[in-house]
C-alpha cells in the first residue's frame, strides 16, 4: 500500500534509488521521520557504492596497464607475424575476458580474419563468417580499415555499419587501426555480448595495443627484409666467385691448348 523513495546521490550526480514498501504494522504508511532515516540511508548506501566503482576502475585501469606491459614484453622478439597476432589476441582475451577478440590483416581490398580469441572463437564448430570484409563498404572493420580511425559502437542494433557474425551474440563493438608508418594493415577488433560494453577506457587501452602490435609486425618485417637482403647478397657473391673461377679456369685452358701443340 505505501511506498518511500529516496535517490541515490554521489557528487551530486544520481547513481540509483532506495526504496521501501509497506512499512511493518503501520496503516498510516511512512512519516518524515521514516523519509529523514531513509534518506540517510540513501546518503551513505550512495557514497559506498561510488567507492567501491572506483575501487573497480583503478583495478581495472591497473590491469590494464599489466596488460599493455605484458604484450609489449612478449612481442618484442622476432616472430611470424601470425604468432604475433595470436598472442596479442590471446593476452587481450586472458586479461579483460571480452566476448570475441579479432584481428584482420588487410589483404587487397579486403580485411581479412584469421586469429581471435574468447568464448565465441573457442566455441567447438566455429568458423568466421564472413571471414572477409570490403575495406570502405562492409562492417565497422571494413570502415575503420578505410578511414584510419577507431569505431566505438554502445549498441550495434543500432549501427547500420555493423555486419554480424554467424552465431555471435555481439550488442556492442570496439574496432581500433593497427598501422604501420602512417598505413592501416588491419584491425584489432573487440566485441560484448552486453549493450554498452565498452568505455573511452577501453579505446585507449586497445589504440595501445594496436600501435605496439602494428610496431611488432614492422620490425618482423625489417628483420625479413633484412634476411632477404643478406640471402641475395650471398648469392651475388657467389655467383661472382664462380664468373671469376669459371673465367680463370677457361683462360688456363686456352693457354695449355696453345703450348701443347
Amino acid at each position: 500500500r505505501h511506498a518511500a523513495l529516496a535517490p541515490l546521490t554521489a557528487q551530486k550526480r544520481v547513481i540509483g534509488s532506495l526504496a521501501l514498501v509497506n512499512k511493518q504494522n503501520s496503516q498510516t504508511g511512512f512519516d518524515p521521520s521514516d523519509l529523514d532515516a531513509l534518506q540517510l540511508f540513501a546518503d551513505q548506501a550512495a557514497t559506498a557504492i561510488q567507492n567501491a566503482q572506483l575501487f573497480a576502475a583503478e583495478q581495472r585501469r591497473a590491469e590494464q596497464f599489466r596488460v599493455i606491459g605484458e604484450v609489449g614484453s612478449q612481442i618484442t622478439a622476432i616472430m611470424p607475424v601470425e604468432e604475433i597476432l595470436e598472442q596479442v589476441a590471446r593476452l587481450i582475451q586472458d586479461a579483460f575476458r571480452y566476448y570475441h577478440v579479432g584481428i584482420g590483416l588487410i589483404e587487397g581490398d579486403e580485411v581479412v580474419y584469421r586469429v581471435g580469441a574468447g568464448r565465441l572463437w573457442d566455441a567447438p564448430g566455429f568458423d568466421f563468417k564472413p571471414p572477409r570484409l570490403k575495406v570502405g563498404q562492409q562492417g565497422l572493420s571494413g570502415w575503420v580499415a578505410a578511414m584510419a580511425e577507431p569505431v566505438l559502437a554502445p549498441d550495434v542494433r543500432r549501427d547500420a555499419r555493423y555486419v554480424p557474425m554467424q552465431g555471435s551474440q555481439t550488442l556492442s563493438e570496439l574496432t581500433v587501426p593497427i598501422t604501420v608508418k602512417g598505413q592501416v594493415i588491419g584491425v584489432l577488433d573487440v566485441q560484448s555480448d552486453r549493450v554498452n560494453g565498452f568505455d573511452e577506457t577501453d579505446l585507449k587501452v586497445l589504440q595501445t595495443l594496436a600501435h605496439q602490435t602494428g610496431a611488432a609486425i614492422d620490425n618482423t618485417q625489417l628483420y625479413e627484409a633484412a634476411q632477404q637482403a643478406a640471402v641475395l647478397e650471398e648469392r651475388g657473391r657467389l655467383a661472382r666467385d664462380l664468373h671469376d673461377a669459371v673465367t680463370q679456369t677457361l683462360f688456363s685452358a686456352s693457354l695449355l691448348a696453345e703450348v701443347l701443340p
